[in-house]
């Protein structure tokens, strides 16, 4: 800055940043205290929430494990308006709308979780699954791919992958990753 200074403060202006003044404020801990018991308490609750929002997502889980769908959906949804994002949430939640025909929401949760995730395998191919059952091959083809990217050597994308490709006719290179999927993983010959 080139400004002129002309006040007392001229030389101060010059001088290196004073740093023995760092833990002054120690000086005034005790009267800091209510003012640092707030701030705690806004931690506080904020951890709780968090804690909360866990024992929610838990207990979907445990109703969606135990068949119980609507309840399961209905805390799926209640993390959902919280902003519970762990991955496993939207995996999961994505996954209960799928198993119901309800394909047009669970794109949308997946594709929630993507924006978050974006170097998630499972969401990439979650998606292109979605994609494949509603007809929308060249939108499949296109999650499958980056998750193919990201995770080559899985049985389950190289069958998604073929499945795709058959969807668009090139049926050459759909036995090219039907075999690789079966390569991988012996299981995978359904």
């Amino acid at each position: 800055n080139y400004r002129t200074v002309s006040t007392a403060s001229n030389v101060q202006v010059r001088a290196p940043i004073n740093k023995k003044s760092l833990d002054g404020w120690k000086n005034y801990k005790v009267m800091l205290e209510p003012a640092m018991k707030i701030l705690n308490k806004d931690n506080f609750v904020k951890e709780k929430f968090r804690f909360i929002k866990n024992n929610i997502f838990n207990k979907a889980v445990q109703f969606h494990d135990s068949d119980n769908v609507d309840k399961a959906k209905e805390l799926y949804q209640l993390c959902l308006n919280n902003s519970y994002n762990h991955i496993d949430f939207f995996l999961r939640y994505g996954g209960i709308l799928f198993e119901n025909s309800e394909y047009i929401l669970s794109l949308n949760i997946y594709k929630e979780g993507i924006k978050i995730y974006p170097e998630s395998a499972d969401l990439l191919t979650n998606i292109s699954i979605v994609y494949l059952m509603i007809g929308e091959f060249l939108e499949a083809k296109k999650y499958i791919e980056d998750s193919l990217y990201i995770n080559p050597n899985s049985a389950h994308n190289n069958s998604v992958y073929a499945c795709i490709l058959k969807g668009l006719n090139q049926l050459s290179k759909a036995k090219i990753y039907s075999e690789k999927s079966i390569l991988i993983d012996p299981k995978n010959s359904k």
